[in-house]
């Protein structure tokens, strides 16, 4: 019963939920009835994607279930192998959450080109701040404010340099 509802109802639920969204994708009909190549590429990818997800759940939750209804029907042996074996079964389930991102990263271009742009707006890369080659610069200089009131022309001058890189991440500079 174990086995059922933790492996095989998990299992045929993914299973049953991908292809629902899979016969939605590959029905859907574009404006015009026209199906472009480029469309159907973009299908395919996303199928091979599910399908590659789906086996990599099965694959790295079957042998940590059959070693648990092993162990339920007293056929498993307390060996230091056995005992081996179950930690690397038990460490298979819980790597397949962190192999899911790996993934959609080799799988999916959207994904690997969202993940770069989100890495190359880091502190500090090979070009400088956001380790992009900047593209625009404007600067502004407004009245600096102390205790929130403004000194006008006989206070300090705030020079405020806003530069914006090539892959769209900003730096502000404040120079006083």
């Amino acid at each position: 019963m174990f086995f059922a509802t933790s492996y095989v109802i998990p299992l045929a639920l993914i299973c049953g939920l991908y292809l629902c969204m899979l016969l939605r994708l590959w029905r859907g009909v574009a404006p015009g009835g026209h199906v472009s190549a480029e469309s159907r590429r973009g299908k395919k990818r996303v199928t091979r994607m599910v399908v590659v997800v789906v086996a990599i759940f099965a694959i790295c939750w079957f042998p940590i279930q059959i070693i648990l209804v092993l162990k339920s029907i007293d056929r498993y042996e307390i060996t230091n192998t056995n005992v081996m074996i179950q930690i690397v079964s038990q460490v298979m389930a819980y790597m397949n959450s962190c192999v899911n991102p790996i993934l959609y990263a080799f799988l999916s271009d959207h994904f690997r080109k969202a993940f770069r742009k989100v890495v190359k707006c880091g502190p500090m890369g090979p070009r400088g701040p956001g380790g992009t080659r900047y593209q625009r610069a404007s600067t502004t200089i407004i009245p600096h404010q102390a205790n929130g009131r403004c000194h006008g022309s006989k206070g300090t001058m705030i020079t405020v340099t806003k530069t914006t890189g090539t892959n769209g991440c900003s730096v502000v500079n404040d120079i006083l």
